[in-house]
């Protein structure tokens, strides 16, 4: 009799301890909005859940790569309209062969070189834009002649935005301000020739600018490609990662309705249960003690 009762007894403690683990798993169900909550609830379904947010991590990544990207390109674009502005401005002037007041002349000149040398020494997020990768150097110095040195180095900016795709924009003021010919000495020139009246000094000056302005038409032209480039991936890794999202949401996210009847069942059978096993136990348990 011993025997038979503690069978009993050992069979509906089992048979509570499943409906307990049912109700517990229900409830965290509840609780997470999760149908999927450790791996052994479902192991291949947790390996696709894990897979997606591994994805949606590297999408999270790329959309903040190209979206630092974007913002640099369409600051650039708004550096060098600016800057080409004023380089137009330095033309008419030196192709005015009218000039009068050449001292408020020059002085525009020297207006438009320090408004030029601020803007290249422009920063995003606390860092130089033009100085490659010394981005905690200004790419720009001018010392007490009016010489204007270049302190970056040749690298460009890089970003990835893809597996294995990086995008390559501008970061080489040198390059940028002082390629085709240095837009500073070709302002000093100008700012000399005017003090000194030099006519042919001065129209000397409009090929130079004219150069210059016709690079910096290039480099915008290049800028603004990158920046179209930049907005198209962010479109892109956006719309991928609603999908990866919708892919990872059923697969994990529980029917909150059918948990929350689940529940109920799971609750009125677990009472019934107890209820059951202790109609049954009790007469063993007087037998047993008679």
């Amino acid at each position: 009799m011993r025997v038979s009762s503690q069978l009993l007894a050992d069979n509906v403690k089992r048979n509570l301890n499943k409906q307990t683990e049912l109700l517990l798993k229900t409830q965290r169900k509840l609780v997470t909005g999760k149908k999927i909550n450790k791996l052994s609830d479902d192991p291949i379904a947790m390996g696709r859940v894990l897979d997606y947010r591994q994805s949606l991590a590297k999408i999270g990544q790329y959309e903040l790569n190209t979206n630092t990207g974007r913002n640099r390109a369409k600051l650039t674009e708004t550096i060098l309209d600016n800057i080409s502005e004023l380089v137009n401005t330095a033309k008419k002037i030196a192709g005015d062969p009218n000039m009068e007041s050449p001292a408020v002349m020059a002085d525009e000149i020297s207006n438009i070189k320090a408004q030029i040398l601020q803007l290249a020494n422009s920063k995003i997020n606390g860092n130089y834009m033009f100085s490659g990768n010394q981005t905690g150097t200004p790419p720009f110095t001018e010392d007490i002649t009016g010489t204007v040195t270049y302190n970056g180095d040749s690298a460009n900016k890089r970003y990835m935005v893809g597996d294995n795709v990086d995008v390559s924009m501008r970061a080489d003021g040198e390059y940028i301000f002082q390629n085709v010919n240095d837009v500073f000495s070709v302002l000093d020139d100008l700012h000399t020739a005017i003090l000194a009246s030099d006519g042919v000094a001065i129209q000397n000056q409009v090929v130079p600018l004219h150069d210059i302005s016709n690079h910096l038409k290039d480099v915008r032209a290049e800028n603004a490609s990158i920046h179209k480039r930049m907005e198209l991936t962010e479109t892109h890794w956006s719309s991928f990662k609603l999908e990866v999202q919708l892919q990872l949401s059923q697969e994990e996210d529980a029917n909150l309705e059918a948990a929350a009847l689940d529940m109920l069942a799971l609750q009125n059978s677990y009472q019934i249960a107890i209820a059951t096993s202790a109609k049954i136990i009790q007469p063993n348990l007087m037998q047993f003690l008679s």
